[in-house]
């Protein structure tokens, strides 16, 4: 679930998510999804000098939680401006977090956070394609 960081950047346990996230390792991924209009840079740290699996867990997780910007939301129609506002309650909700908070791009995705995975998309090596699901239902 993409409602808590992979891990904290200052631990000493990793247990392995400081490995490279792609072979051959790069120091850039380039994150696209169906579900929402903007692409989600992951850079290398300088230190090991490649994007770790915990880069892309923490770095989906922290573009997520950014804040819809106003013309972002604009460019919602009706129909998907409801849904993403629907969303946005029932994380509220969820969270027991104040109501004040704005709606953040993880709202975007209607509740479809279950991370399932990553898939290269095309050539490019730093480009890829994130697959999300729904929560099962208990």
């Amino acid at each position: 679930m993409l409602l808590k960081r992979a891990v904290d950047r200052n631990t000493k346990q990793t247990h392995g998510l400081d490995r490279p996230a792609t072979n051959p390792p790069g120091d850039l991924m380039l994150i696209e999804s169906s579900l929402i209009p903007w692409k989600i840079h992951i850079h290398a740290h300088p230190s090991p000098g490649y994007v770790s699996i915990a880069d892309v867990l923490n770095g989906i997780y922290d573009a997520l939680q950014e804040p819809i910007t106003e013309s972002e939301y604009e460019r919602l129609d009706r129909g998907r401006a409801k849904a993403v506002e629907a969303a946005y309650f029932r994380r509220i909700d969820q969270e027991s977090t104040r109501s004040g908070e704005p709606i953040k791009k993880i709202d975007w995705l209607e509740g479809r956070y279950v991370f399932e995975g990553l898939q290269q998309s095309g050539t490019d090596q730093n480009a890829w394609i994130l697959r999300l699901g729904w929560p099962r239902r208990r």
